[in-house]
């Protein structure tokens, strides 16, 4: 026990839960504690260790419980182990041992009064390992505990050993080491186990090893067995047939339970097998919990035998039954679906590991719905009680009385024929085994019984029907029942497709749709589900990076009568748009980023991150030929010719200011709207603008551009320029105060 609930330590103390949290608040105790998830919330899960010692000591004695212990015969030889080694103790063991498996020969009272003693010398010790307290202290405490009746036992323990005190703790300890467990009895005597297997303990534990190999011997094999294995020992006294008779019937009747565990354990578990608790406590509300299992009808029907696939709501004890062939994963599913359309979904269901159960179709069932399974222990059927005990309770009732019942057991089946059989002896047709009903039939037979008697008789568990304890609760639904066709229909082979360049294969026939050919599926698996009411349909899942979601349905041409060209035209056209919108997007990065410029950002980048290291240069010789010589006297020449007049340089200049003025308009008009009208604001503004700028912007006033920003600007329509009269300057700080000057006609 490493953490408790504040119910935990509240049913421990004794009192209520909020006493327990005010206990526990930061004003009070001030308790250390985490918490943890759990359905609907969390809760807070106090460590043991931190916990105040009275509260430790409170749980310990709440969480020991005292029963019967079973096969005591296995304390003999974990001891015999455990102590091999130890050559002062082995007079105690051997002593020890043969008490404890004397015990198992006491009958009666003496023996129930054993069993109780060393049970609670059993809790006593699982007391002291978790108590806080020394041995001793925690022995006192334990006497305290159980005369109260904080220690949870069975009635019988109490009639037996109402009240206990420490010095008869102490006793009883004792006589089990030093005597064994049959000493607890208190009046167990020599004549007891005195004949010639009791009294031989190699010779008892022979016999005992041969029952439990062989739970069917017989007096005779076992007197063979004795013989075979020790008549050559001079020191054993071989039993004779009666003696292995009597010992046989005896141990058989004074361990009735053991020996139901070794030879039918089916049988022990449903009567012997302690259900003090309850298996629906935890049960709380309606489809908390579903209970799933499949068993063989005890009915021959016209067209074979057959099973039934039964579900359980544990909170309300509703049931659903399905005839199917044979246990499937599809039948499982068949009665999921009737009981969801009937009752709405549940949170959790609970059924065996049969491959039934837990075939991957079912699981993706479970995943759909968003429902928690649980599985049983391998042969544990008692872990699913519920389903278990209606399928009893159905083949116990009128189903006895069906045509074609053949019994509960072999023996019944054998009782029946020979029924039948001495009935067609006599020539009575009206005693002659009868089987009338099919599958079907059985069918309405199971619906009819549910309905009519199951669902209206008051369960001695709930107080009320089946239907009462339903009535009035919440549940989720699903609204839709074509959705449950679509997610319990399954594609052969588990239903995963991979998406080939024709689509997907399922049985032979060719499925396509448009959506197929999208290159995140092409070449991918694809959950396929078939539709129940037009098998040319199947419906394709995908997982498409966020977990399984629909991609489309695919149709087969050969079944529904689409047209092949019709869908790879809708594919081509789809994949030219997605091209096409590839492209698009590509172009606007390229816009966006200009990467028209990227061969000389990479140059500036490389020369101004080089490092730039200055070489001397290195000595050298001028080079010298006749063709050098030439050339370098025609340069002379040049270079000594007079220089142009003035007026070729002013033109020059001139034309090279008209150049740059018309770049400059080039470049203006090159801006954004924006910031060209901001460009022409400033050109008015200026004193005196000269007639080569007027002109240059005489084209952008007569664009439409211009004339709705003027507009927009001074709240009037332009009518062009006085003639050699400035603008006013403040045009740009007060547009609203500007009235335009119109231009000379």
């Amino acid at each position: 026990m490493n953490g408790v609930t504040v119910s935990q330590i509240a049913a421990a103390l004794g009192v209520s839960v909020r006493a327990v949290q005010i206990k526990a608040s930061p004003k009070r105790g001030n308790w250390t504690y985490t918490e943890e998830k759990v359905r609907g919330g969390r809760q807070r899960v106090y460590p043991v260790e931190t916990l105040p010692a009275d509260v430790r000591e409170a749980l310990a004695a709440a969480s020991v419980h005292i029963e019967s212990p079973a096969a005591q015969a296995g304390r003999v030889e974990a001891a015999k182990k455990k102590m091999a080694d130890d050559q002062a103790r082995n007079a105690a063991l051997q002593s020890s041992g043969d008490g404890l498996a004397r015990l198992a020969t006491l009958t009666g009272k003496d023996r129930s009064r054993a069993e109780a003693r060393l049970a609670i010398l059993d809790a006593l010790a699982t007391f002291q390992r978790r108590s806080d307290r020394s041995a001793t202290a925690a022995m006192h405490a334990f006497v305290g505990y159980y005369n109260d009746g904080a220690i949870d036992c069975a009635d019988w323990i109490r009639e037996h050993v109402s009240e206990v005190t420490a010095s008869s703790l102490y006793n009883w300890r004792r006589k089990v080491r030093e005597e064994g467990a049959a000493r607890l009895s208190g009046n167990y005597g020599n004549r007891r186990g005195s004949g010639k297997i009791d009294s031989q303990r190699e010779i008892r534990e022979f016999a005992e090893a041969m029952v439990a190999e062989y739970p069917h011997l017989r007096p005779k094999a076992l007197r063979r067995a004795l013989t075979a294995r020790f008549s050559d020992r001079s020191d054993i006294q071989l039993p004779g047939q009666s003696a292995c008779e009597r010992w046989l019937r005896r141990w058989k009747e004074q361990n009735k339970s053991l020996y139901l565990s070794i030879a039918n354990p089916d049988a022990w578990n449903g009567k012997y097998r302690p259900a003090f608790g309850s298996a629906s406590e935890d049960a709380v509300r309606i489809n908390q919990r579903w209970e799933l299992d499949s068993t063989p009808a005890d009915l021959l029907l016209t067209d074979g035998r057959y099973h039934l696939v039964g579900c359980i709501d544990v909170f309300s004890r509703r049931v659903r039954l399905v005839v199917s062939k044979t246990s499937t994963a599809t039948s499982v599913a068949s009665v999921f679906r009737r009981a969801v359309l009937d009752w709405g979904v549940p949170e959790s269901v609970k059924h065996d590991n049969g491959s039934d159960y837990r075939s991957t179709y079912i699981q993706r069932v479970w995943e759909f719905f968003d429902i928690e399974p649980l599985i049983c222990d391998p042969y544990s059927g008692w872990q699913k009680p519920f389903i278990e005990r209606i399928f009893g309770t159905f083949m116990r009732d009128l189903i006895e009385m069906a045509p074609g019942y053949c019994g509960h057991s072999v023996a019944d089946r054998q009782a029946i024929e020979a029924q039948a059989t001495f009935a067609k002896r006599l020539q009575d047709p009206d005693e002659v085994f009868d089987i009338r009903m099919n599958s079907e039939q059985l069918q309405e037979f199971c619906d009819r019984w549910i309905s009519d008697i199951y669902e209206r008789e008051v369960h001695s568990s709930l107080g009320c029907t089946p239907a009462e304890k339903a009535a009035g609760q919440r549940v989720r639904r699903v609204e839709n029942e074509r959705v449950l066709d679509v997610l319990l229909s399954q594609a052969p082979n588990g239903g995963v497709r991979t998406v080939g360049k024709k689509g997907i294969q399922v049985d032979g026939y060719e499925y396509i749709a448009a959506e197929l050919a999208d290159e995140r599926v092409m070449g991918e698996p694809v959950q396929i589900l078939l539709d129940e009411h037009d098998m040319g349909r199947v419906y394709c899942f995908a997982d498409l990076g966020n977990g399984w979601e629909f991609l489309c349905i695919a149709e087969c041409p050969e079944i529904t009568g689409i047209s092949r060209q019709a869908v790879a035209a809708e594919v081509r056209a789809r994949n030219d748009r997605a091209v096409r919108d590839a492209r698009n997007a590509m172009k606007r990065a390229r816009k966006k980023h200009g990467t028209r410029d990227v061969v000389d950002d990479i140059l500036d980048h490389a020369r101004n991150n080089s490092d730039r290291v200055a070489h001397l240069p290195g000595r050298h010789d001028a080079a010298e030929s006749a063709a050098l010589t030439a050339a370098s006297d025609a340069i002379a020449a040049s270079d000594a010719k007079p220089e142009a007049p003035d007026t070729l340089d002013s033109e020059m200049r001139e034309h090279k200011r008209a150049q740059i003025e018309a770049e400059e308009a080039e470049a203006a008009r090159e801006r954004s709207p924006k910031e060209q009208f901001r460009a022409w604001q400033e050109m008015v503004a200026r004193t005196e603008p000269n007639d080569a700028e007027r002109g240059d912007w005489r084209m952008y006033e007569t664009s439409l551009t211009f004339r709705s920003r003027y507009e927009l600007a001074y709240g009037e329509a332009f009518r062009g320029h006085g003639s050699g009269e400035p603008h006013e300057k403040d045009a740009i700080e007060r547009p609203d105060e500007i009235t335009p000057r119109r231009e000379a006609k």
